[in-house]
């Protein structure tokens, strides 16, 4: 590959469509709304968050690492996945003297870790703040309500049963794969 790719200007800007390096359109006025001043960072006006993208030689694009609440997150990531990419002698970074371990969490891991189990057929019931198992049903294509669990687990096995007692024994997509549940867990209120 040429050492002139990826060019410059793509790996220290953010630079959107008729904006020039430096924050100036490009009839030479300020650009309207928050500039960053760390590589591989920019301001997304309509989540009003910060994105962190880094130049993929191979793929010749950027590729879009995150979406963060701090700037300062925004540019952790990007060096993170600079040295992950190019290695730890990269020199485009923000922190050059930082080596940093593990990357910033983004809006969108910190939304999974609320809104979604790591089970399948589990989710977070938020109105009643317990863990709610559901199973797709083939039969009347809809989703068939198991119950309501105090405990992430206890949900993610009433659903291994309700499963292993719909589809047979030989059911493969189960959560507790060497675990054989003989009676579900107790759901919250005695139901079943």
């Amino acid at each position: 590959m040429p050492t002139w790719w990826p060019p410059a200007r793509l790996l220290h800007t953010s630079v959107s469509v008729g904006e020039q390096a430096g924050g100036e359109q490009a009839g030479g006025a300020p650009a309207p709304g928050k500039k960053s001043s760390f590589i591989g960072v920019s301001w997304n006006k309509s989540n009003k968050t910060w994105e962190a993208r880094l130049w993929d030689p191979e793929a010749k694009r950027k590729q879009y690492i995150g979406t963060y609440t701090s700037e300062e997150n925004a540019a952790r990531a990007y060096d993170y996945e600079a040295v992950k990419m190019h290695g730890p002698e990269c020199t485009e970074r923000n922190f050059p003297g930082d080596l940093i371990s593990e990357p910033p969490v983004s809006l969108g891991d910190e939304r999974r870790e609320r809104k979604s189990s790591r089970f399948n057929g589990v989710s977070w019931h938020k109105a009643r703040k317990t863990w709610q198992a559901e199973l797709w049903h083939p039969d009347t294509k809809r989703m068939q309500y198991i119950g309501l669990y105090d405990s992430e687990e206890d949900a993610g096995r009433a659903r291994d049963w309700a499963a292993v007692k719909l589809h047979g024994p030989g059911y493969t997509k189960r959560n507790f794969p060497n675990e054989v549940i003989s009676e579900p867990p107790a759901a919250r209120g005695g139901k079943r």
